[in-house]
């Protein structure tokens, strides 16, 4: 079978027909072809004509267009499909002969053929009709854009294979609209080319009354919200929403438009409003619809590794367990607890108490682990059972290092503080997606590639948050890309009490002012007097107005507002466990410990002060070691410092103290820090090493200059 003409229809038989009488004409040769036609209304298939060509009816409850499109995939026995809409007729010969040599000369599995829509010239004649021609609110063909807003499965033709690669249609556009654009978004992200081929014409057979019109603008309105949601990660989407200005005006004067004869541009613009505040189509995860008729893409999937870091008593971890047991998962999956615990409170779990740092406790799981991908959880999420199959439901690129997956809240969670937090989207992988510097995932919810984590040797370490987005720029820097995959989700338990909240925002911002330090203009300081005094002019005018809740969600801003201020000031470096050494050398470098330029450590040396963390890291040659970085240290420390010492140089104090305080003999330099390791020898006035390029041989010992630098 060379050619599969997929067409839904929903309690349209009298329409049907006259379209597949138009596809009997075509009567074309040199290729096999059949028909399927999926019926989404409530009652069975109605026995459709015998005729020279193969038709096959299936039946599909679910409604929408969409799961009625993936049933006809599913039952489709051709490698090529042509998607139809029940009301569009080919206009001429040759329809379907050009659709199948267009794929034939191309031979790009990724290629999309769009053909030409145009009302039927039997139902065009009223003045209505043309103007919703003329309009664009029927089929909008006045310009090609040649990306997803011009892919319309009215009449469209692909490979089996890249439907395949998407997961094909998200079932939960279960009313008019948009389905064929959310597909066309996320083919786009493997390299979708679309072909316009205005020859191969159908003519749309649906006459509509303003009526019929209006309420589908309503439907295409909510359709539109629910991709939006779907798709946040792009933000702003170009096309299905209107400008907030139109939207405002639509919603202003839409009931003085309706009084108005033949005013039906701003009655459709109101419709489109209405149906977008309406009550919005679910987006729910488990409607998504994989598995349900279309399998993988690839066949099986690769073992995944789920790991967990741990850090809390023997209760939390007990919910835990509960949480990780619905987990589906396939021979060769493996699931990797890690306790980052002092004290280890887990049975059988993977005890990493070497630093307090969940990043550490994650390099300990990703060594211990043996599958192809590495999924990242959090303790406070709870996975969706499906969650490591859903992750692969659709293509991931062979260049693909990491794919972030949805962060919802955790349902049943009342408190105002969690609703708060669910209100202002906290914890949104979309938000961190669309980055202003690079997008990011966060091990909330992270896949990442085993070869990609490996290349680059881990995540960074003694850091309290931060290390996902420095972990997803670095893949980026290598090589690797980032995707999102919106269905794959784990639903998070929000902070319910306002010191929690207000912990956690210090906290994500200390990592911000972490990773401008470690990136320069990556992450800009977060504005702080003007969002104070919006949450306090909100907070009192939604109280004046009686809307208490919204009055206390400003207020809650302020809270964070000020708590981010208050977190920038600070470090980021997660707490050290181990004792302080005290004596011997130390090592002062630049990046450390740097996988592409090690560094002489001095035999002995128990202490390193390093400027900044490298891109590729090789952990083993910290191991045993006290390292502390100049970039860890926050604003408040270093002007604190810079104070203490006087004439210190303020990037430099806080280094200078603790050499100071840990008493070190002499100083060693790698390399790129010898003008920093003399400044520092020559305030502490003990000798400097000369530097040299490698490791040393375990056992020797670099000796330092006789005398004190500079004097």
């Amino acid at each position: 079978m060379d050619l599969s003409v997929v067409i839904p229809t929903r309690d349209r038989w009298d329409v049907l027909e006259g379209t597949l009488d138009a596809l009997q004409s075509q009567a074309p040769s040199g290729f096999a072809w059949e028909i399927v036609v999926v019926n989404n209304g409530p009652g069975p298939s109605p026995a459709l004509e015998k005729s020279a060509q193969s038709v096959t009816a299936i039946d599909e409850p679910r409604p929408g267009a969409a799961a009625a499109r993936n049933a006809g995939i599913a039952a489709a026995s051709a490698d090529l499909i042509l998607f139809l809409g029940d009301d569009c007729r080919p206009a001429r010969p040759g329809f379907l002969a050009g659709h199948v040599a267009a794929h034939r000369s191309a031979g790009d599995p990724w290629l999309a053929v769009v053909g030409g829509i145009a009302p039927d010239p039997a139902v065009a004649g009223t003045p209505f009709m043309r103007w919703l021609a003329r309009s664009g609110k029927l089929i909008d063909e006045s310009g090609f854009t040649g990306d997803w807003r011009s892919f319309y499965t009215g009449n469209v033709s692909l490979s089996r294979e890249a439907l395949l690669a998407a997961g094909g249609f998200d079932e939960r556009f279960s009313g008019y609209g948009w389905e064929d654009a959310d597909l066309a978004l996320r083919l786009a992200d493997h390299g979708l080319r679309l072909e316009q081929r205005g020859d191969l014409l159908v003519h749309h057979a649906h006459e509509y009354d303003l009526a019929a019109s209006l309420a589908r603008m309503e439907a295409v309105g909510r359709g539109a919200n629910l991709l939006e949601r779907l798709h946040d990660h792009r933000r702003p989407l170009p096309g299905p929403a209107k400008s907030r200005r139109r939207m405002a005006a639509a919603r202003a004067l839409g009931p003085v438009a309706e009084r108005v004869p033949r005013a039906w541009r701003a009655q459709h613009l109101a419709a489109y409003a209405r149906g977008y505040d309406s009550s919005p189509l679910p987006d729910d995860p488990a409607g998504r619809g994989y598995g349900r008729l279309l399998p993988p893409p690839g066949g099986e999937r690769p073992p995944v590794s789920v790991i967990v870091p741990f850090l809390g008593g023997r209760p939390e971890g007990d919910e835990l367990t509960r949480a990780l047991a619905v987990l589906e998962r396939k021979p060769g999956d493996e699931l990797i607890v890690v306790d980052n615990g002092a004290v280890p409170v887990l049975p059988g779990a993977l005890h990493a108490p070497e630093q307090q740092s969940s990043y550490h406790a994650r390099n300990a799981g990703a060594d211990r682990a043996a599958g192809d991908w590495l999924l990242f959880l959090d303790a406070d999420c709870r996975p969706r059972p499906r969650l490591i199959d859903d992750y692969f439901a659709e293509l991931i690129d062979p260049g693909c290092g990491a794919v972030a997956g949805r962060v919802m809240p955790l349902r049943g969670q009342d408190a105002l503080v969690a609703r708060y937090a669910r209100s202002r989207g906290h914890l949104s992988q979309a938000a961190h997606m669309r980055d202003a510097h690079l997008p990011y995932g966060i091990t909330a919810n992270l896949l990442i590639r085993r070869a990609a984590l490996e290349q680059l040797g881990g995540f960074q370490e003694a850091l309290r948050s931060g290390g996902d987005a420095d972990v997803c720029w670095r893949l980026q820097d290598a090589g690797w890309t980032i995707a999102y995959r919106e269905a794959a989700a784990v639903e998070h338990a929000h902070r319910e009490r306002v010191v929690a909240l207000a912990r956690q925002a210090a906290r994500y911002s200390a990592a911000i002012a972490w990773m401008e330090r470690h990136r320069p203009g990556s992450s800009p300081r977060p504005k702080v007097t003007r969002r104070l005094v919006r949450a306090v002019v909100g907070a009192a005018a939604w109280g004046l107005l009686g809307r208490h809740e919204r009055a206390a969600f400003k207020l809650l801003d302020g809270v964070v507002v000020i708590a981010e201020g208050a977190g920038w000031l600070f470090s980021n470096a997660a707490p050290w466990r181990g004792p302080e050494p005290r004596g011997g050398p130390a090592l002062v470098a630049g990046a450390f410990p740097d996988a592409d330029a090690p560094a002489r450590v001095p035999a002995g040396a128990p202490r390193v002060e390093a400027e900044r963390r490298p891109a590729r890291l090789d952990r083993a040659a910290a191991r045993g070691l006290r390292v502390r970085y100049a970039e860890d240290d926050g604003f408040a420390r270093r002007a604190f410092e810079a104070v203490r010492t006087w004439s210190t140089p303020m990037r430099d104090a806080p280094a200078l103290r603790r050499l100071r305080t840990a008493r070190a003999e002499w100083l060693a330099a790698g390399a790129g820090a010898e003008h920093r390791a003399d400044r520092l020898a020559r305030a502490l006035g003990v000798p400097r090493a000369p530097r040299a390029e490698t490791a040393a041989t375990p056992g020797t010992t670099a000796q330092p200059r006789t005398g004190v630098p500079g004097r």
